[in-house]
């Protein structure tokens, strides 16, 4: 008999809520103002939305259609919830401006009420969202238990290294299965979650002795596979049967005291203010963080340098030694590079190891023994571009491409790896590296504020400074200095230098066009010009003043009161220089109008994407404003200098004046341990504090004209006292906090802190305190 035909699948109904889901995600993301801390999660969640919206609505059929109908309920349900913690807010803070203004009606209560209900509904969701990750957590380790460990027991006469991450793996899971029991029962109101999980978190100290182990996972398991052929094709059969590699979920676990910080951090953020369980969950968030500063404290320097020496023992051909001070092994793995400019069809490398400062690929085809691989080549972390440092995904999970510049010129590069969990270690990795490079070490293309916070030693950065006391000392005679362009290989070298973080002297034989087309560049790839982008009008109205005494007017307060004080710094340190140039003309062929079309070009741009690229008066005006600043420096920037060489002589005769003082005020405020809950608080609360590059939360008092940090509020004893006299407070952005605090010391830079409030409201009232009792 003929075989019965297969039925026709039925169609595909679209969700009927798809686009209106997708435009209320959009419409979330478009309204959060810039430094929001949900934007970006939002606005990840607004690109999968569209994502969403452009699949509904190009009818296209199959799989995709299938992922938009499992993305909708997700979709919907982060909409709702980022909805209803909008709407609370917004309901409390008109509220709260009621009361204020003595207007508060009878219908108060039941507003409040309704936004208390909102905000509520926004706090189970954050529950129900980290009980399904937990969840998840709990079945990848039951994975490894019973898809890896259990196998593996039986196929191994002596147990190799990868058996002591078993172990760790089955005393974590009960605590792992008590803490999803935890967060189910504080999801209907059956417990208080900070209270339980406190009891819980001290079993966490497995997570110590974890990272003591899993230093190479991905050798362990190499190593394994190697060591037994059953056990290799137990590994290759779960792969077909679609169970997660064993490497992926061994790394997993790695990442974990992270994630729950996270998780608690912004469950403590959503809770009201005077909710019951606050304190307990601050004391949560300060356990896990101490852990995770033990855990990182565990990779000794001595153990990096053995890791180090490891890849160059089996590495041939290599062109220069790989160990140095500064460098640490971050990773490595099967990694294949290509150049898609390149006529070589060729992939540059088949393997490849992360440093914290290069990527070395190699080829894995030695002939001496011993030696795995054969060098091919290596490439500068500083070089990759941190804006694009995440993907330009090539249509393919397991592959991605990261942007390389060098100097002016930029290309892309293809990183093709085995799988997706490949794909996404490797890119995760690099973006850590990347960002660490970014903060601190590269000075190019870096913003201004990111270089004095880490430099510290001076009012302006020091490539401004080195470079500017070289044209003093060997051109300030040099016929068209700034103008000629310098050796293109000596100012790469420089330029690459400085970018890994290396010391740079600049010596009398090097050539003076070299250093001063090296500090062009620098000026010109600043994020930010020196006289900033929302000052660009201000500055062009005021070129266009036909009276030139109201333009130098209106150009002194531009420059003293709305331009920050660092790029003022800057401009008249450099102004200076440019004008004993001009004094010099009948040697360096150089005027205050040829030396403006040079410079001012770069001191002010246009920010407005828009703006006419061909609109030459603009340009005449920009060039204006440089040599007004030319030629009346002494109107214009002298004031700067006079406020620079004021306070490098009042820090000076302090320090003489006060130098007992100071030894004796450092030494007591570094003492870790002091009773120092005595005496009256001026100020007091949660703050996150950046200690070893890391932020951390931290429980901060100021009293008795001090700053006290505790580990947390119930902490009787101080962690480090710092005195505030002859501190200086400021408030800015740092290490991506939108409102950082900073407190620096003149002559105690080693006491220098940085911290970071939740808000502006909450920052402005931290800076008014530290100041007063400064």
């Amino acid at each position: 008999p003929e075989p019965e035909p297969e039925p026709e699948p039925e169609p595909f109904e679209m969700p009927a809520n798809i686009i209106e889901v997708g435009e209320k995600l959009l419409a979330i993301a478009n309204a959060l103002p810039e430094g929001n801390p949900l934007s970006g999660c939002v606005s990840s969640l607004a690109e999968a939305a569209k994502a969403v919206i452009d699949g509904a609505t190009s009818g296209e059929q199959g799989e995709s259609l299938e992922a938009i109908e499992g993305a909708v309920p997700l979709l919907e349900a982060a909409a709702d919830a980022l909805t209803q913690m909008a709407a609370a807010v917004g309901e409390l803070q008109r509220e709260v401006k009621a009361a204020s203004g003595g207007d508060a009606d009878q219908g108060a209560e039941t507003r409040l009420s309704r936004a208390a209900t909102a905000a509520l509904a926004s706090h189970e969701q954050l529950l129900r969202s980290f009980e399904m990750v937990e969840a998840q957590y709990v079945t990848d380790l039951n994975t490894i238990q019973s898809q890896y460990h259990a196998p593996a027991q039986k196929m191994f006469k002596e147990q190799p290294d990868l058996f002591k991450l078993f172990q760790k793996v089955e005393e974590l899971m009960p605590v792992h299965q008590r803490i999803l029991l935890i967060i189910g029962k504080a999801s209907k109101h059956e417990c208080n979650l900070g209270v339980e999980l406190l009891e819980v978190l001290d079993e966490f100290k497995f997570y110590g002795v974890w990272m003591m182990h899993a230093g190479d996972i991905s050798g362990k398991v190499e190593r394994s596979i190697k060591e037994c052929k059953a056990f290799a094709n137990h590994v290759k059969q779960m792969e077909k049967l679609g169970v997660e590699t064993l490497e992926a979920l061994l790394t997993r676990i790695s990442g974990t005291l992270e994630r729950f910080c996270l998780f608690l951090e912004g469950y403590f953020l959503a809770m009201p203010g005077n909710a019951e369980d606050r304190p307990y969950i601050e004391d949560c968030i300060y356990k896990i963080q101490d852990l995770i500063e033990e855990c990182g404290e565990k990779e000794s320097v001595a153990d990096n340098l053995m890791r180090v020496m490891e890849v160059t023992d089996v590495v041939e051909g290599l062109d220069a030694n790989l160990v140095t001070p500064d460098r640490k092994f971050v990773y490595e793995a099967p990694l294949k590079i290509v150049d898609p400019a390149s006529t070589e069809k060729k992939p540059l490398c088949e393997y490849a190891f992360l440093f914290n400062d290069l990527i070395l690929y190699a080829n894995a085809k030695s002939k001496i023994k011993d030696r795995k691989f054969v060098y091919t080549g290596k490439l500068g972390v500083h070089l990759l571009s941190l804006q694009k440092e995440q993907a330009k995904q090539t249509g393919k999970k397991d592959s991605f491409v990261l942007t390389v510049s060098e100097g002016e010129k930029s290309h892309d590069l293809h990183f093709l790896c085995p799988d997706e969990t490949s794909a996404t270690t490797w890119m995760t990795h690099i973006g850590k590296v990347i960002r660490e490079t970014f903060f601190y070490r590269k000075v190019f293309g870096v913003p201004l504020k990111v270089l004095l916070k880490r430099e510290q030693s001076s009012d302006i950065p020091m490539i401004v400074e080195k470079a500017i006391k070289f044209i003093y000392d060997y051109g300030l005679k040099q016929e068209g200095v700034f103008r000629l362009s310098g050796r293109a290989t000596q100012i790469e070298k420089l330029r690459d230098q400085l970018d890994q973080g290396k010391k740079v002297f600049f010596s009398e034989d090097m050539d003076v066009n070299s250093v001063a087309s090296l500090f062009k560049q620098w000026l010109r790839e600043l994020p930010e010009p020196l006289l900033t982008f929302p000052l660009f009008k201000d500055f062009i109205a005021a070129a266009a003043e036909e009276d030139q005494e109201k333009q130098l007017e209106d150009l002194k307060e531009l420059i003293l009161e709305r331009v920050p004080e660092p790029n003022q710094f800057i401009l008249q340190h450099m102004a200076k220089c440019l004008v004993e140039i001009t004094k010099n003309e009948q040697w360096t062929k150089l005027n205050a109008t040829t030396l403006s079309v040079v410079f001012a070009p770069n001191l002010l741009v246009d920010g407005d994407p828009k703006a006419d690229l061909f609109d030459t008066k603009k340009y005449e005006y920009i060039n204006h404003i440089g040599k007004l600043i030319l030629e009346h420096y002494d109107y214009l920037l002298k004031p700067i200098e006079d406020k620079r060489a004021e306070a490098q002589v009042v820090v000076k005769s302090r320090g003489e004046r006060r130098k007992t003082d100071a030894k004796k005020q450092r030494r007591a405020s570094m003492r870790v341990g002091t009773d120092s809950k005595v005496g009256n608080t001026v100020k007091e609360g949660p703050l996150q504090v950046l200690e070893k590059k890391k932020w951390v939360q931290r429980h901060v008092a100021i009293r008795e004209k001090a700053l006290h940090i505790y580990r947390g509020p119930k902490e009787k004893k101080a962690k480090t006292r710092i005195a505030l006299a002859e501190g200086s407070v400021s408030s800015s952005v740092q290490a991506g906090k939108a409102f950082a605090i900073c407190l620096t010391f003149a002559k105690r830079k080693a006491e220098n802190t940085t911290f970071a409030a939740k808000d502006a409201t909450e920052q402005e009232e931290w800076v008014a305190a530290l100041r007063l009792n400064c």
